[in-house]
């Protein structure tokens, strides 16, 4: 019988909840996972359902995507996940860096995301292909009565 390759998953932000809910999801699919938690944190509260835990600086820290390249080189990380909203444009925008490290990482195209994030710019895209969007407004545009 041919043995299965264990892939080594790392989660950032294991402490907020979305980092928490894919470690449940990692664990409930009973794939071959091994789980590294990421956390500025030692004591976040996902670390307690992961394999390992990986002290990572904050990602408001300058060389911060360096340093969790090199984390994720020296434990052969096969995959990085988001943990936290704030990190996947950051993740998308160094996508090509990952990349080249040999680290997949689950991030939409970093143009998309930027979109995402613009209410104005993503109603006025919506318009532009005649989709139906709410109407967005720029605060400082408005005023009082």
């Amino acid at each position: 019988m041919k043995e299965r390759k264990i892939y080594n998953v790392a989660i950032s932000c294991v402490g907020s909840g979305i980092g928490q809910s894919v470690i449940n999801a990692i664990r409930l699919s009973k794939l071959p996972i091994k789980t590294f938690g990421l956390d500025v944190n030692p004591m976040a509260f996902g670390i307690y359902d992961c394999d390992e835990f990986i002290a990572i600086p904050p990602v408001s820290q300058k060389d911060y995507v360096s340093t969790l390249i090199a984390k994720c080189l020296k434990y052969k990380i096969d995959l990085l996940i988001p943990g936290i909203d704030n990190e996947v444009l950051l993740f998308a925008q160094h996508l090509l860096a990952f990349s080249e490290a040999g680290i997949k990482v689950i991030v939409s195209d970093h143009r998309f995301l930027a979109l995402c994030r613009d209410k104005a710019k993503m109603s006025a895209y919506l318009g532009e292909l005649s989709l139906f969007s709410s109407k967005a407004m720029i605060s400082k545009r408005l005023s009082l009565p």
